[in-house]
């Protein structure tokens, strides 16, 4: 049995329909960078990377919260207002949107994702990882070779951040009513 190039192209263009996203044409937006003294001289470059918010689908109740529902169980929604921060940048934006973010000389702090629409919300950790190329297979004196040469290469590498996408979710009011009393302590 063989298909017609035009029997695959409808039938990607059929599925890429289910999975649609929202466009980013605006062009890039850049941190406020803390302590630009000490900050601007660390910065190397910048990595573009695209952010989305995300709701659990119709009918999807059953997750792991932490992990949140997979691609296939959520839908894309737009105009979360999110703040990325960490000790040298903060950045406030509307998904879905594409960000600059700053690539460091040594490594940056982590930092928090936080995002909100209406009485929806969600936020992740964000950690820096080394934005550097890994080559070969693991060996046992490879990994003796690399534990004698982190904390060398932590400072001489380029850091960036390793941001996931963000699924948000109708707002606990519980906790609402606890943080004030947390807070007051």
């Amino acid at each position: 049995m063989s298909y017609s190039p035009l029997a695959a192209v409808i039938a990607l263009c059929a599925l890429s329909a289910c999975n649609s996203v929202a466009p980013t044409d605006s062009p890039p937006v850049s941190p406020a960078i803390k302590n630009p003294d000490i900050n601007n001289k660390r910065i190397t470059s910048y990595q573009e990377i695209t952010i989305r918010s995300f709701v659990p689908g119709e009918g999807v109740e059953q997750f792991d919260r932490a992990l949140g529902p997979s691609p296939d169980e959520r839908v894309e929604i737009e105009n979360a207002k999110c703040v990325i921060e960490t000790a040298e940048f903060v950045l406030t934006f509307t998904t879905p949107r594409t960000l600059a973010l700053p690539k460091f000389t040594s490594r940056p702090t982590r930092g928090t994702l936080k995002c909100v629409r209406g009485n929806l919300e969600g936020g992740v950790a964000i950690s820096p990882v080394p934005n550097t190329p890994v080559f070969g297979t693991v060996t046992p004196t490879g990994l003796l070779v690399a534990a004698l040469t982190a904390r060398i290469a932590a400072n001489r590498d380029v850091w960036v951040y390793s941001i996931p996408q963000i699924t948000l979710y109708p707002a606990d009011p519980n906790l609402a009513e606890v943080e004030p009393a947390i807070s007051d302590s």
